[in-house]
């Protein structure tokens, strides 16, 4: 680490770098901060999300401030507190659309000050030489790749265990990829399905009030369709809909019929055998959204966590665990205790068992 840090010194002073962070960090505060509400009210109507309150505009601003200053800033003095989790979870599972928009926006304003950089920047790998780096590198990991596992893990922790990361390093491979789960969150307040746009740009063209109905009532058009037409989301068309109380045309089910992934196959692997709905998703090369929608369609309970190790979930076994077999497997340590357990036949208790397990790894 120490040759690694000199060489980069070195570089630095010789190369130099394209971006002075040192004026953006003097030019870019939250109070000098441009944001573009227009702009984002229609990224939200596009894409059938709401808005939201003051608290999703501030955790927006934070992440535009640290895409600006390469550096995590406090919270706001108006900020609940939760806000610092929320950023946490928001440079995971912010939504690509708006991590491009947010980017967009961070150029927006280096242009608007006369700053003539490149958003982001990293040193090239030839700086450093003779250097063993720990860890995977960003630059071997197949984009592609990375979009389909996110779309199936539910937390950071598991993304980073299926990787060989760890979790900060997750979240800056989804800041300088714009990539992220596609699993809904809570953080940043559902950006999901429930807009009621009230602004009035959006009922502009075919979503103007007294255009919208037509279309899908006398020409029985899809919600789709007329998305497509309006250049927006369906739900953004579906929420009007509402709004202008027209009664809507039942749905079909958007889950395409999959013969194996029954309710039967799913009570049996995650109810009885206690797997973790992740991978189960993975198995069947579906999303962890589309696996747990269905489990929830067919009365079964969702576990609270899914990042508990379940000991006996892959065992075929002929009867069904006890309640209390479940319950003790179910612990994060499950199966670091199973271990111990099988290694220190001999002694009276697990304590001295594992104190002289510890000190036979010790004199090795």
């Amino acid at each position: 680490m120490a040759s690694a840090l000199a060489q980069l010194a070195y570089a630095l002073d010789t190369y130099g770098a394209p971006i002075d962070y040192a004026r953006r960090r003097a030019t870019f505060t939250y109070a000098s901060l441009a944001f573009d509400h227009h702009a984002f009210k229609w990224l939200c109507a596009q894409h059938g999300w709401r808005t939201g309150q003051q608290h999703r505009i501030s955790l927006l601003r934070w992440y535009l401030l640290m895409l600006l200053t390469g550096e995590i800033h406090p919270p706001p003095s108006n900020a609940n507190t939760r806000f610092a989790w929320n950023c946490t979870q928001f440079r995971f599972r912010a939504p690509q659309a708006l991590r491009s928009f947010l980017r967009q926006q961070a150029e927006d304003n280096l242009a608007r000050h006369g700053i003539d950089e490149p958003l982001a920047w990293e040193p090239p790998e030839s700086w450093v030489t003779g250097v063993t780096w720990p860890g995977i590198s960003p630059t071997s990991l197949a984009p592609n790749d990375v979009r389909a596992l996110l779309s199936m893990v539910t937390s950071v922790q598991e993304a980073g265990d299926a990787l060989g990361l760890t979790t900060e390093h997750i979240r800056l491979y989804c800041d300088l990829g714009g990539i992220s789960t596609t699993t809904p969150s809570a953080a940043i307040g559902n950006l999901s399905n429930q807009l009621t746009p009230e602004a009035v740009e959006v009922r502009q063209g075919i979503l103007a009030p007294e255009e919208l109905r037509d279309p899908y009532e006398n020409q029985q058009l899809e919600l789709a369709h007329i998305a497509w037409l309006a250049s927006c989301n369906p739900d953004t068309v579906r929420a009007l809909l509402v709004h202008d109380e027209v009664p809507l045309r039942p749905q079909p089910n958007r889950l395409p019929p999959r013969p194996d992934i029954t309710r039967e196959w799913l009570h049996h692997e995650y109810v009885e055998k206690r797997r973790t709905m992740a991978e189960l998703a993975r198995e069947r090369g579906v999303s962890h959204y589309h696996l747990t929608t269905l489990a929830r369609g067919w009365d079964l309970a969702i576990r609270s966590t899914e990042r508990r190790y379940n000991a006996i979930g892959h065992l075929d076994l002929t009867w069904p665990p006890s309640p209390a077999m479940q319950s003790v497997t179910a612990s994060p340590t499950a199966l670091d205790r199973l271990r111990t357990l099988i290694q220190i036949p001999g002694h009276p208790t697990v304590a001295a068992g594992s104190v002289n397990l510890a000190l036979s790894h010790i004199r090795w």
